[in-house]
């Protein structure tokens, strides 16, 4: 299945009556006869935006982007591919990282973009002797041999919270949200519950407790989890989640 495939063209939104995601005292209605495909597979939904928060837009700087897919799930003919810039454009500190010129393919469905810096591979951090070749080699071994690929870029750390943006390419395009192995709950916000240890997001950077604050660039701040369920449920292809990771008081460790 690709992006641009018909099977991408309807949410059955015929029978699927409008539903209240607020939470709150007031009531707003979530009609998915609102939701508009978008070449990507992802829903573009505008009439929730306007009404429970609005588009995310570009954070400032998140400290973490991550893609996972696994292999020939979806069938897809969108490879993947990544560039990375030469090591001596930089300082002597910086030429221990490597620092990603271009993305493309799946990749460029990511928010991974140039100037963020390789972390991880399949989970694996990715030390000072690695250069780009060495890196592509290792990610067509894993994705080969482990079954999906998991690439994890970052950006400088600041702050007492970090801001992570997570892709993963659905292995189906009906697979629901019990399916994927994620649960999130309302927990004085909307967060990370549970990841099942077979979860594609498993094999992300996630973690139990992140905060949940949009999804495909749209705020989550008033929407219930049987709500953000509802979302899974109808997003096809791309899942784009953007997290907010804080750091604990006494330990001074992100969780």
């Amino acid at each position: 299945m690709t992006p641009n495939d018909p099977a991408n063209a309807s949410l059955g939104a015929t029978d699927v009556s409008p539903t209240d995601v607020t939470g709150g005292e007031e009531t707003i209605v979530f009609d998915r006869e609102s939701l508009a495909i978008v070449d990507d597979g992802s829903i573009a939904p505008t009439e929730l935006a306007s009404m429970v928060g609005s588009v995310v837009g570009q954070p400032h700087n998140p400290y973490l982007k991550c893609i996972a897919f696994l292999k020939d799930e979806p069938e897809t003919d969108i490879g993947w591919d990544m560039t990375f810039t030469d090591p001596d454009r930089h300082n002597r500190k910086d030429k221990q990282k490597l620092y990603v010129e271009n993305v493309e393919g799946l990749f460029a469905m990511s928010k991974i973009e140039p100037g963020d810096y390789l972390k991880s591979i399949n989970g694996r951090k990715c030390g000072p002797s690695l250069n780009g070749e060495r890196a592509l080699e290792r990610m067509q071994k894993c994705y080969e041999t482990e079954g999906f690929l998991s690439v994890a870029t970052a950006n400088k750390e600041t702050g007492d919270d970090i801001l992570i943006e997570v892709t993963i390419i659905k292995p189906r395009s009906n697979m629901t949200y019990e399916e994927m192995g994620m649960v999130v709950w309302f927990w004085g916000h909307l967060c990370i519950k549970s990841i099942d240890k077979k979860s594609i997001f498993a094999k992300t950077v996630l973690k139990e407790n992140d905060q949940v604050v949009a999804i495909n660039d749209v705020i989550l701040d008033k929407v219930k989890p049987e709500h953000y369920a509802e979302l899974v449920n109808a997003l096809t292809f791309k899942i784009t989640l953007t997290v907010l990771r804080r750091r604990q008081r006494i330990t001074g460790k992100f969780s």
